[in-house]
């Protein structure tokens, strides 16, 4: 990985019994596959939770789905056939249609038949199946970066929904959105109870 980037698992012990965790903070320099590879690692490491049966699991991560606005234009951001084949939908959408609306938590699923298509190799495609992760957020509307550092004239020239949360077998009691005058960060910080 060219930004030496890395995702973690910690198994914690919760109110609800045991939480496998994940965090992650995916690559930015290779494009929407590159990215997706990355995450197939995680899907198949929650597969294998799965089978040792921990079921409840949380994904928190900058998955760093950035392929739109400005940054579409620039192939050291986006760098793979994805970049202008996705126009019409920012990445995080392209995200929620071609890889969490399909589902299979089977210990071996068949490949996720959207991303085949986009060359990448049938293993990855297997491992990449949504184990039954859903997102607690709206892919349109909670916007992570808009950072004003990032605006001409008012305008957003990079913008999207870059942070996530990602829950399997919990239940949301509330959600929320912080940072949104990016003081402390360049990103805004989410926050999901669950029981």
């Amino acid at each position: 990985r060219r930004g030496r980037r890395v995702s973690l698992r910690a198994t914690m012990h919760t109110h609800v019994g045991l939480v496998t965790c994940y965090t992650a903070h995916l690559e930015v320099f290779c494009g929407i596959l590159g990215r997706v590879q990355q995450f197939s690692e995680i899907m198949r490491d929650s597969r294998e939770q799965i089978a040792k049966g921990n079921s409840c699991q949380v994904i928190m991560a900058d998955l760093n789905t950035m392929a739109n606005g400005i940054a579409r234009l620039s192939p050291n951001y986006c760098c793979d056939s994805l970049r202008f084949w996705s126009l019409g939908q920012s990445e995080a959408e392209w995200w929620h249609r071609n890889i969490f609306s399909t589902s299979d938590s089977s210990p071996s699923p068949p490949p996720n038949a959207k991303l085949l298509r986009w060359g990448l190799e049938e293993q990855v495609c297997r491992n990449v199946m949504n184990t039954g992760f859903v997102d607690p957020f709206d892919v349109r509307r909670d916007i992570t970066l808009d950072n004003p550092k990032y605006r001409v004239f008012g305008l957003s020239l990079m913008t999207g929904k870059l942070d996530w949360i990602l829950l399997r077998d919990l239940h949301v009691i509330s959600r929320a959105m912080g940072n949104h005058s990016y003081v402390a960060s360049d990103h805004k910080w989410l926050l999901v109870t669950v029981r």
